[in-house]
Parts: structure tokens; sequence; C-alpha cells
């Protein structure tokens, strides 16, 4: 039994999870780690540059796309391993990082879930922790009043011990086998987004309890595999995988109000966006009235989808 077993899911990310992979063997100076890569049927030539560069890396060659909540799962019920540490293939792993975060868990065995700060590649702090996506708290983004919570939780990281949360990106979860053997795994029944909030409430109902560690940083370079502009794709997806947690963890009345919520979004983007498109001509708003227009069409009028392989994280 390995005391900590790393997971990486990759989707056409090569570059990235070169570098990743990289860092995370330089980086670390545990003896009795793993590292395990599920590939998602990448056709950049991911695969094969783990195979040949980095031949102690167990690898998992999936056929299709199975999203990233099934994919750790491959790796997640085939590890016996103290910890599990789930880590995007678009971070960088800074030196003493990973083992300050599992120092800290062995102190607080409170603590179930831990995540680091989070950081851009420039240095700027990113949030890597947040309140539950409540119905109040949605309706807070809706009208960009998140920003004022945001501020709020960066200025925290600038403070030392861990940062109890609510719940904590997945971009990097430090993971105790304990809770994963009383909660069960990643719910994979959505292909991806918020699966990270789903697990960190379902250990909080547990009795664990999730913290961010701000003496522990991670460099993310943030939605690598699904990088693009402005999507409809993954607006609506988000919005879909939100509403399913909602149906999971809340009662009716608050998907409603969720949904009435997004509505009011949508409507509000669209009117805001296309103003501003008839005066610059910027693809860009034009792709975000459409945006909004698909998810006000296909979430709040309609039962959202919930696994969908042709998506990508």
């Amino acid at each position: 039994m390995s005391s900590l077993n790393i997971i990486i899911v990759n989707w056409n990310t090569r570059e990235l999870l070169k570098a990743c992979l990289e860092s995370t063997v330089r980086s670390l100076t545990l003896s009795d780690y793993m590292i395990t890569v599920v590939d998602n049927c990448s056709h950049d030539g991911s695969a094969e540059m783990v195979k040949e560069r980095f031949p102690k890396v167990n690898l998992i060659r999936n056929g299709s796309n199975l999203g990233f909540a099934k994919a750790n799962n491959q790796a997640i019920e085939v590890s016996d391993s103290k910890f599990i540490l789930l880590l995007n293939s678009d971070t960088v792993v800074t030196e003493g990082s990973v083992e300050t975060m599992m120092e800290a868990m062995k102190k607080n065995q409170e603590i179930g879930i831990l995540g680091p700060s989070l950081a851009y590649p420039d240095g700027r702090i990113q949030l890597s922790f947040y309140d539950d996506p409540t119905p109040a708290r949605e309706l807070y983004r809706a009208f960009f009043m998140e920003k004022l919570s945001n501020i709020r939780n960066r200025r925290r990281v600038e403070k030392k011990g861990p940062i109890y949360s609510d719940w904590i990106m997945g971009a990097c979860m430090l993971i105790r086998r304990e809770v994963i053997d009383a909660i069960g795994l990643l719910d994979d029944k959505v292909f991806m987004y918020y699966e990270d909030f789903d697990i960190c409430l379902r250990a909080r109902k547990a009795g664990w309890k999730v913290a961010c560690l701000p003496e522990a940083r991670i460099i993310h370079f943030e939605n690598a595999s699904g990088k693009k502009k402005f999507s409809t794709e993954r607006e609506t997806r988000s919005a879909q995988s939100l509403a399913y947690f909602y149906t999971k963890h809340y009662p009716p009345q608050k998907l409603f109000f969720l949904r009435t919520v997004r509505a009011v979004e949508a409507l509000s983007r669209i009117f805001i966006f296309s103003i501003i498109y008839a005066f610059k001509r910027n693809e860009d708003h034009l792709c975000r009235v459409r945006s909004y227009y698909s998810l006000l069409k296909g979430f709040v009028l309609k039962n959202p989808a919930i696994n969908d392989e042709d998506s990508s994280r």
C-alpha cells in the first residue's frame, strides 16, 4: 500500500500533461507514492508521450472520453493508497506543496478533503474554495455580486493555516481513503462540472471538514482541456450539472428557484450583450448572445440532460 496515489485525468493536453508530470516527479520527496494517468481517448499523442517519457507512471487508456468523474473513479477503484490526490493536467506542482498538504491532514484528522491555494502562471491568486451554490448565492452571482465574496475569500488566502470552506476546486484535491470508503466515489452521472462540490458536500454531511491550505500553492492554467472562448456548451453543461446536484441535494422548490434565477440571468445577459454587439460588432459578444439564448432554451425551458460523452472537461 502506497501512502499517496496522484490521479491525473487527461484529454488532449499533451504538453501541459508533460509539464505537470515533470513538476510532480521533480517536486515530490516522498518515496512511497504512485502516479496514475487516465487518458480519455486523446488524439494528440498524450498517451504515447506518457508511455515513452514516464514509464513508471500507471497509464489507463480509455477508448472514448468518459468524462472527469468516471475517469477518476477508474483509478480510485484500483487504488489502495491512504491518500488520493486528484490533480488536473493543467497544473504545475511546486516543491513541498503536496507534502505540506499531507502533513496538515495527518495533524488534523477532522479534515477529509484538502486543497491548496491556486495561482495563475503570473502569480495572481486564483479563487480555489467556495461557499455552497445556494439559491441566494446563485442570485448574487447572476447580478455580479459574487465578486464581493470572491474578494473576501482571496484575502483569506493571505493568512496561514487551514481555511475551512464548503467546497474546494477539483483542480487539486487531496482526499483521505476513509472518506471514499465512507461516502463512495465521485458522482459520474454528470460528465463534468460540480463533481467537486458534490463530493465535498457529501463528505461534510458524513462529518468531515473541507479546507484550503494557503501554505501549499499549485500553479493552475485553468480550463485547458476545454480551452475555448465563451462557450455555449460549457455554460449549458455547467448549468445542467448544477441542476442535477440541486435535484440530488435540495428540495424541489430550490431547483425551481435556480431555474428562475438562470432565466433572469440569461435574459439580462442577452439584452446587455445584444446592445454591446450592436455598437462594437465583436464576435465574442455575439457568441455570448447565442450562448445565453441556448442556455435559456436548453436548460431553463427543458429538463437538463446529464451525461454526454461528446463533451469534454
